[in-house]
């Protein structure tokens, strides 16, 4: 992989959290959610400059003590009603700004402190050497969609029309879920398409295990502690790679 600027990964990490307050910053093994992410694009070796995009003072001062630069985000980008993309292009112009223009962004949520060094440059190696517009990381749905119902006024139906919950589950057609672990985008391409999806143009996916998840209570926090202890007895040799062409 040569001839590109050096790639950026972008960690957005507001002060504001609901079902967990300052939960970037809350406590996992010790450390702050955000590190782990900060130390995982550090560590990448495609990863040119590791940008924080943050309205929060102590996430800002943690942010730099764990060795990443830090674009303070203005309040209107930091609400709840607010888009993440929209933060995504703030700091973007902010570099265009400064003369630090990249070809290329990794967008890497606090939320996935599970991702390796390896798993971003896979992905962003992938992307590049692809010539894709965009990556994103997926895993196996599980039940499988053939299996999921609905349920109106206590009447179950299969979601999906004309579905066979009842077939073997190694006959049924597998689905597969965004599981949040990295995002890569073509910055033209973004661009070019406004978002606020950030899978754009010729996408790719990147089918890993099971990784990455949403926090919204402090439970999550221990599934989580329990992932990582997993994480260090799972390979990445069993990620599966296919390709996924946007309509």
């Amino acid at each position: 992989m040569t001839g590109y600027k050096p790639v950026l990964a972008i960690i957005p990490a507001r002060g504001g959290s609901k079902g967990v307050p300052r939960k970037n910053l809350y406590p996992l093994q010790g450390r702050p959610l955000i590190a782990w992410t900060i130390e995982a694009a550090r560590a990448a070796k495609t990863i040119g400059a590791v940008v924080v995009s943050t309205d929060d003072d102590e996430i800002a001062a943690v942010a730099q003590q764990n060795g990443a630069e830090v674009i303070r985000r203005p309040p209107e980008l930091a609400t709840d009603e607010a888009m993440v993309i929209d933060a995504v292009f703030h700091v973007l112009d902010t570099l265009d700004e400064q003369g630090r223009a990249f070809d290329y962004y990794v967008h890497l949520e606090p939320t996935a402190p599970e991702r390796t060094p390896e798993l971003i440059d896979q992905c962003v190696t992938a992307m590049i050497d692809g010539n894709f517009d965009s990556v994103a990381t997926f895993s196996i749905l599980d039940p499988p969609p053939g299996r999921i119902w609905r349920i109106e006024d206590r009447r179950p139906s299969v979601f999906i029309p004309d579905s066979n919950p009842w077939r073997r589950r190694q006959d049924q057609e597998p689905g597969y879920y965004l599981n949040g672990a990295v995002y890569g985008v073509r910055v033209d391409a973004l661009r070019e398409d406004g978002g606020p999806s950030l899978m754009v143009g010729d996408a790719m996916a990147v089918i890993t295990p099971e990784i990455g998840g949403d926090i919204d209570v402090l439970d999550d926090f221990h599934r989580l502690e329990y992932i990582l202890e997993r994480r260090k007895n799972t390979s990445l040799d069993d990620c599966r790679w296919k390709t996924h062409e946007k309509a």
